[in-house]
């Protein structure tokens, strides 16, 4: 059996269903700050680059990982309870 769900929801909404904290004003923060520190020749753009981009792929990684394995434990913990009655 194959079952498609399509859900539209901002990323506000995902944020607030998942129970993850609003991070926007952090994120502008240090956004802001790397901006200066770039503009004033503090940080070579390729070198940050080289840092930032396979720390953000390893915590989207570890952030699937994560949500995949509590949605096994949920369907397991669904089955467990299903099984009982």
């Amino acid at each position: 059996m194959k079952i498609t769900l399509t859900i539209e929801a901002t990323p506000e909404e995902v944020r607030e269903a998942l129970g993850l904290p609003n991070m926007q004003g952090i994120q502008k923060e240090i956004l802001t700050k790397i901006t200066d520190q770039v503009q004033n020749g503090e940080y070579d753009l390729n070198s940050l680059a080289e840092t930032m981009i396979p720390k953000s792929f390893e915590l989207g990684k570890k952030f699937i990982d994560l949500a995949l394995g509590n949605l096994e434990s949920s369907s397991r913990s669904a089955k467990k309870s299903d099984g009982d009655e």
